[in-house]
């Protein structure tokens, strides 16, 4: 769920990481094609989980993946919206961020502190 909320936003949301990634799969793939189903329904899980081979070799869901996806693609489960966020929750949910960048000359520096720990706290505050 996670990875489809990446893909249905602008890639330049996420971190430079995740907005590569994110970026790539948007240009060479088409985003609405991706789905996502449960860890149940997902034969990758089933080693995750710890399985037996002698088990592994009769379960049908390793061997043909989960049952819908023998159904044509317009017949396999929908995604609903993604994590139930909706487009007016995101904007709500945004923080605004102010920084603010002080310059201070060397001289001024020496002469407002007369201690290099006093000095050292006032870059750590900034």
């Amino acid at each position: 769920m996670v990875v489809l909320a990446w893909l249905k936003s602008p890639a330049a949301r996420w971190k430079t990481f995740v907005a590569n990634r994110v970026n790539h799969l948007q240009e060479t793939t088409n985003v609405v094609d991706w789905n996502h189903f449960s860890s149940k329904e997902n034969p990758a899980d089933i080693v995750f989980r710890g399985v037996d081979a002698n088990v592994l070799r009769y379960l049908s869901l390793w061997w043909n993946g989960p049952n819908w996806l023998q159904l044509e693609k317009t017949s396999w489960p929908k995604c609903e919206d993604i994590a139930g966020i909706s487009e007016e929750k995101k904007a709500v949910n945004h923080t605004p961020v102010v920084s603010l960048l002080t310059q201070t000359s060397q001289e001024e520096v020496f002469t407002k502190f007369s201690s290099w720990i006093s000095c050292k706290d006032l870059w750590h505050t900034v």
